[in-house]
């Protein structure tokens, strides 16, 4: 009986024959065949055996009359191996590589060697005319140069490659030492791969796979779970929403204004908000780093970053480098809080960065970095009167013991993958990146502990909350009127002429301009302008009658204390 299929097999022999055969193929290596190759080969040549292990030499049957081994006939050897010049190196036909002449010679053997040297029939290639072949044939491989020419990009012009497997950019000096057996070869490959320094890109929102590109980016890795449909919908994230709604100290306004930001950029993802969250309290344990670490920076998987003050002091900037959502905790002390406000705002509002990364040269990349800032401190760093970059929250409450383990048990369970699909799933709105975050109390508070002395007297001499009225006057006067209210609220005073300066930039200031004491006395002084004279009035007479009133409020019996 012919047997042709597994099914004769079974009923020739039975299932434990089949059974056996069936795991001997299993347990054999097997190596799938190779894709179609378009690349130029040269002509089919007889297979040739390979030459046998030294282990195996002394069983040889052939062996010529003085005891040399014989590997292979002269026929044979003729019409697998050429001649390569013009380095003189033996060109393998069938293997499509060069040998050297000291390897052939051990090979084959010393006389074998010599006669196919001298041989008539020898043939002799150009080492040109191959090279493409040992080219195609060193890609097709396996291990060594095969993978490094699959692996390593060269970034032109630059000291660097692209790293397919890691994904990152890699100092060729390091490929010297990754790859130090087959970095020459690589190195001066013609099928190395190049790509040009601006064809290197961090692009979120753009294709994964483009010819002569390359997007770094590879999508976020963390999948949703969608229970708008359920019978409670959202019910899996109730806690990790009350846990904002707690941190805004229950104020509803400030609350969708928080999960707008969060959503707009996995709607749209690597949207760069011209904004960003800072929650800074004295009290501990509120459920900050609960929230942004355990929850939001989860979802952007291998694109989120915690990160510290160091990074922010150091040199090198490859932390930016890929990040989607930044997390800075306590990342200012003492003075430096005013020394890196400036490289803040650039991070928050820039659309490029400068990435420095050591042992390589600089590049430029896209900045769709969001960032959370944490703290316990009072002024984690200062703002500006007219910050509108900034959503500034103090939590007033310690997080309860109940609705921390509901928010941990929540994690646990699909919570953050269900808290994806809810802000996914939001109606934005109007809503979008320069969407500026609403004034909270914890904002201005922290800007008025920002301000300098003269710039808080200034808003409370323009707000009436001095003795002195908020009209025009006399500069000098008005500076003694600072330095009273400097004395009065602990305040360092400054000099007149940074006051004058500082002052002139936020009302009308003018030098040089004469006034009227009493019937005929004309003077000049520089004058703080508010307001204008009224109708018909000369101006000489209107700030004679100016300085006259507001001296009035400089008697020492009405000196604010």
């Amino acid at each position: 009986m012919m047997l042709t299929d597994a099914n004769d097999l079974h009923v020739s022999a039975g299932l434990s024959v089949l059974r056996e055969q069936l795991l001997r193929v299993l347990s054999t290596d097997y190596s799938p065949p190779a894709l179609i190759d378009d690349s130029p080969r040269p002509s089919a040549k007889p297979a040739v055996p390979e030459a046998p292990s030294k282990k195996d030499s002394s069983n040889d049957s052939s062996h010529s009359s003085d005891g040399e081994a014989v590997r292979y006939s002269m026929p044979q050897l003729l019409e697998r191996f050429s001649l390569a010049m013009p380095d003189g190196k033996i060109w393998d036909a069938r293997d499509s590589r060069f040998i050297k002449k000291g390897a052939a010679r051990d090979w084959w053997g010393e006389k074998s060697f010599k006669e196919w040297m001298s041989d008539d029939k020898r043939a002799t290639v150009m080492q040109d005319d191959v090279q493409a072949f040992a080219a195609a044939a060193q890609l097709r491989g396996r291990g060594g140069l095969a993978d490094a020419l699959n692996r390593y990009i060269y970034i032109y012009p630059s000291d660097s490659a692209w790293d397919v497997t890691l994904r990152q950019r890699v100092p060729v000096s390091a490929l010297k030492l990754a790859i130090a057996d087959v970095f020459d070869g690589w190195l001066k490959h013609p099928s190395r791969r190049d790509i040009n320094a601006d064809a290197l890109v961090f692009d979120p929102g753009g294709p994964l796979d483009q010819t002569g590109r390359i997007n770094t980016f590879r999508g976020l890795p963390f999948t949703e779970i969608d229970d708008s449909k359920s019978a409670d919908p959202w019910g899996r994230c109730e806690n990790i929403r009350t846990l904002i709604f707690h941190l805004t100290n229950n104020d509803e306004s400030v609350y969708w204004w928080i999960v707008n930001w969060l959503a707009y950029p996995l709607q749209h993802v690597g949207a760069k908000m011209a904004s960003a969250l800072l929650l800074h309290s004295d009290i501990q344990g509120t459920g900050k780093s609960l929230l942004f670490e355990e929850v939001v920076k989860r979802i952007y998987g291998e694109y989120g970053a915690t990160l510290g003050q160091h990074q922010l002091e150091s040199q090198y900037t490859d932390w930016r480098s890929q990040v989607l959502f930044a997390l800075f905790e306590e990342i200012f002390s003492g003075a430096t809080k005013f020394a890196h406000t400036g490289q803040m705002k650039q991070m928050i509002t820039g659309k490029t960065q400068r990435i420095e990364k050591k042992y390589m040269a600089g590049w430029e990349e896209a900045n769709h970095m969001n960032a959370v800032f944490l703290s316990n401190e009072t002024q984690p760093f200062p703002l500006d009167p007219s910050d509108r970059r900034m959503l500034v929250l103090w939590p007033r409450t310690k997080l309860t013991e109940e609705l921390k383990a509901a928010v941990l048990a929540e994690v646990a369970n699909d919570g953050v993958a269900v808290f994806l699909a809810y802000l996914r799933a939001l109606d934005l709105g109007e809503f979008h990146t320069h969407t500026e975050p609403p004034m909270t109390d914890a904002k201005q508070d922290l800007i008025d502990y920002s301000r300098y002395g003269w710039d808080l007297f200034h808003r409370d001499w323009r707000s009436g909350n001095t003795d002195w009225p908020y009209q025009t006057c006399l500069l000098a006067d008005l500076y003694q009127c600072y330095k009273r209210w400097c004395s009065a609220n602990g305040e360092r005073d400054i000099t007149l002429n940074k006051f004058g300066s500082n002052i002139g930039k936020r009302e009308r200031k003018r030098g040089d301009v004469d006034y009227e004491t009493g019937y005929s006395t004309v003077k000049k002084a520089v004058f703080i302008f508010v307001g204008k004279p009224p109708e018909g009035m000369p101006q000489k007479k209107w700030l004679g009658d100016c300085v006259t009133e507001f001296k009035k409020y400089m008697t020492p019996d009405r000196d604010p204390a």
